[in-house]
C-alpha cells in the first residue's frame, strides 16, 4: 500500500477535509427524543460522518481501494440523511424509522435533493453524484475501477491513482461533512461551518452550504 506520487498536497487535502469532518461530528445530536425524523437524520448523519472519517484514515495510510470501497456507502447515507431530514413525507419518515425499506432507488433520493436544493449552493458544494454512481458501485464491490489499476500496475502492492482524482473525491467528501451535519446543526453551527469551508476552499467564497 502506498500514496501515489505528489504525498504532500494529498495529504494536505486529506487533513483539511479531516477538520471538517471532525467539526461537523462535534455538532451532531448524539441522544435521540427530539422525533422521528430529526432521530433518524441524526442517526444516519453520525454513520456518513464516521465513513467519511475511515475513508480519509485510510487514504492517508495509502490503503486507497479500501478507502474507495467506502466512498459509495458513505455518500448515500449522506443522501439518505439529507432526503429523510428535508425531503421525505412524514408516511416514509414513519417506514424509514422502523427498519423499512422507504428510500427506494438512490438516484430517485438524488433528484428529490437537487430539486429541493435547487438555486442554493448545493452543487457547488457536493457537485453531481449521479453520474458517477456506476463508478463507485464499481470501486465498493472490487470491480474494474479497483481491478484493473492492479492488473496494469507494475506493481499490484502499488497500484496508481490520479492525483486530481484523489484531489476532487476528498473534496467530495469534505461537502458530503458540511451538508449531512446542516439539518440538525444551530444556525450559529452552519455559519461556523460556512466559515470553516470557506477558510479550508476559498474558491468558495461567496458560496454558503444552505
Amino acid at each position: 500500500m502506498s500514496l501515489p506520487d505528489g504525498r504532500e498536497p494529498l495529504i494536505l487535502e486529506i487533513n483539511l477535509a479531516r477538520e471538517i469532518n471532525v467539526a461537523a461530528y462535534a455538532m451532531l445530536p448524539y441522544t435521540s427524543g427530539r422525533g422521528e425524523r430529526a432521530d433518524l437524520a441524526s442517526s444516519l448523519a453520525h454513520i456518513a460522518l464516521e465513513h467519511v472519517g475511515t475513508i480519509l484514515l485510510l487514504f492517508a495510510n495509502g490503503a486507497i481501494a479500501s478507502g474507495y470501497a467506502l466512498m459509495r456507502p458513505a455518500l448515500e447515507t449522506t443522501y439518505k440523511s439529507i432526503w429523510i431530514a428535508s425531503v421525505a413525507n412524514d408516511t416514509k419518515v414513519a417506514r424509514a424509522y422502523m427498519g423499512r425499506d422507504a428510500y427506494g432507488d438512490l438516484k430517485d433520493i438524488i433528484n428529490d435533493i437537487e430539486a429541493e436544493f435547487e438555486g442554493t449552493s448545493w452543487a457547488v458544494t457536493f457537485g453531481k453524484i449521479r453520474p458517477h454512481i456506476r463508478a463507485l458501485h464499481e470501486r465498493t464491490h472490487s470491480g474494474g475501477e479497483q481491478t484493473l489499476r492492479r492488473v496494469k500496475a507494475q506493481n499490484m502492492r502499488t497500484p496508481e491513482y490520479d492525483l486530481g482524482e484523489l484531489v476532487r473525491d476528498i473534496r467530495t467528501l469534505a461537502g458530503a461533512s458540511i451538508l449531512v451535519a446542516i439539518p440538525t446543526a444551530t444556525p450559529e453551527d452552519v455559519g461556523k461551518l460556512n466559515t470553516l469551508m470557506i477558510a479550508n476552499y476559498s474558491w468558495l467564497a461567496g458560496s454558503t452550504v444552505v
